[in-house]
């Protein structure tokens, strides 16, 4: 609304968006001192038949329609590359008139928090070219709504299994820090969703434990059962991350990297004599014989205990490798010891061993994902949902599940600023 009075102004517009490639809108504006109940009408319609690569829309108005009715309409073309988007217009287009259209170039950066462009005006009636800009900066993230395309989430896992960096500088600046457990559910519940057709999953020095690998394991085999394709793209995967891959449809390595599948080994440090060597020394009393996490500061070596309970550690870690080998890839259980045991191969040789399904850069995922679909995709950068708004005032009561799996570690907590723990 506009400045109300005996000279204000109104205007109200709304937008229907019948799917993912068609949307209507319509808007109507007037006068306050106007004796209508309004004066100006436009109608538009937008179509989106490749996804967000190509947008076309068409408006028509319709100004002092009791009157006059100036009738003039405009045609518009938004090509996406990226976060980048070109606009080519023709605007004023006037029917039943001599008057010259209005012509307008310009380029956008649309990001997930930031946003601004700038583009020109020219036509004959005007006396040089008017240039516009706008900026936009908003706390939620802004995404783009695909089109008839199949849909694939894209997402790279580093470290403990967090997000790695999704490209766009200002895309995480006003994030919340992110749990590793929290990523797993959210991309579960966009899986089952029926606009999504798959899921590229980049892993980059991803460090892991085997039980939060099992959990991305089982996930994934789900998924698949929803017929959603898996894409695993590795650099120089170890054992956990070429484990986890094995539940994907194809694993995609890079030509450069080399798969480190060389089978399972345990270190443990003792420091009873350099601890000596400074004078001090390290008492414990334990409760058991398997209780033995104090030995690493009393001890030179392992106890027998410890080398039981190691051994138990590795054989399962093996046999779990030995799982994804047999059931994700299709080697039978002597091949799959042969390669564990053959140690570390580089793309050509894990390519010629059926360990991996293509070597690919990442400038040709598009073109790979075509390969896989039969049909141009459109890749949908994954981050993280904020919670919903809730009308309701009274919230139902919640049960906490908490899985608690892996192996138990010595480490130490970490306290950020304001004295969070993690």
């Amino acid at each position: 609304l506009g400045t109300l009075g005996s000279n204000g102004a109104w205007s109200l517009a709304g937008i229907n968006r019948s799917n993912r490639w068609l949307a209507q809108s319509m808007t109507m504006s007037g006068a306050t001192a106007s004796n209508n109940g309004f004066d100006d009408l436009s109608l538009g319609l937008a179509l989106r038949p490749f996804g967000r690569t190509w947008t076309l829309g068409a408006q028509v108005q319709t100004t002092d329609i009791w009157k006059e009715r100036n009738i003039d309409m405009a045609v518009h073309n938004w090509i996406q590359m990226g976060d980048f988007s070109l606009l080519a217009s023709v605007s004023e287009i006037a029917l039943g008139s001599s008057m010259s259209p209005v012509y307008q170039v310009g380029i956008a950066y649309r990001g997930s928090h930031l946003g601004f462009g700038t583009s020109t005006l020219f036509a004959n009636h005007l006396s040089e070219p008017l240039i516009a800009s706008h900026a936009r900066i908003s706390s939620n993230a802004m995404t783009q709504t695909p089109g008839l395309l199949p849909e694939y989430i894209t997402l790279t896992l580093t470290g403990d299994g967090r997000p790695g960096n999704s490209g766009d500088p200002m895309a995480t600046l006003f994030d919340a820090p992110v749990n590793p457990d929290d990523i797993l559910l959210q991309i579960d519940k966009k899986m089952k969703s029926k606009k999504v057709a798959g899921l590229l999953l980049e892993l980059s020095n991803l460090q892991m434990g085997f039980g939060q690998a099992l959990e991305w394991h089982r996930s994934m085999k789900h998924w698949r059962t929803l017929g959603k394709k898996i894409i695993i793209y590795l650099e120089r995967p170890g054992d956990v991350a070429y484990f986890l891959a094995t539940a994907a449809d194809e694993i995609w390595l890079s030509p450069a990297g080399t798969l480190r599948v060389d089978g399972i080994s345990i270190t443990s440090l003792y420091f009873a004599d350099a601890l000596a060597e400074i004078g001090f020394e390290a008492q414990a009393i334990a409760a058991g014989q398997y209780k033995t996490a104090p030995r690493q500061f009393t001890g030179n070596g392992p106890s027998d205990e410890e080398i039981e309970v190691f051994k138990d550690l590795a054989n399962q870690y093996y046999e779990t490798l030995l799982l994804g080998l047999t059931n994700g890839r299709g080697f039978d259980n002597q091949q799959a010891q042969h390669l564990l045991d053959q140690g570390g191969f580089t793309a050509k040789e894990a390519l010629e061993e059926k360990m991996v399904d293509r070597l690919i850069y990442p400038s040709d995922f598009d073109q790979g994902l075509k390969s896989v679909a039969g049909k141009t995709v459109w890749k949908a950068p994954w981050r993280l949902e904020a919670d919903s708004y809730n009308p309701n005032w009274e919230q139902p009561k919640s049960i906490a599940v908490i899985p608690i799996l892996g192996t138990i570690v010595n480490g130490h907590t970490n306290s950020d600023f304001f004295g969070n723990s993690d």
